[in-house]
């Protein structure tokens, strides 16, 4: 993503273990193509004059995501 370029359509992000959705609803027929700026020419999802998509982005190489791991620890006070 751009960070400096304001996104006026609600976007939600649902996370699975093998790839994020990010559906985009445009409120109107959108014409234009939404693409992961890892990797443009395969991933993207076209508009179609839907006023909503979804864009599947697979985790790993394919469309430049790289997966970052947490580690969570409890202390435990006697």
């Amino acid at each position: 993503m751009y960070p400096h370029i304001l996104c006026l359509f609600p976007v939600r992000v649902d996370c699975t273990p093998s790839d994020m959705l990010v559906t985009v609803n445009f409120g109107q027929p959108f014409a234009g193509r939404v693409f992961a700026t890892g990797n443009p020419q395969s991933c993207f999802e076209m508009g179609g004059d839907r006023s909503q998509i979804v864009l599947r982005i697979s985790l790993g190489t394919q469309c430049g995501t790289l997966q970052q791991v947490h580690s969570y620890t409890s202390k435990e006070h006697n």
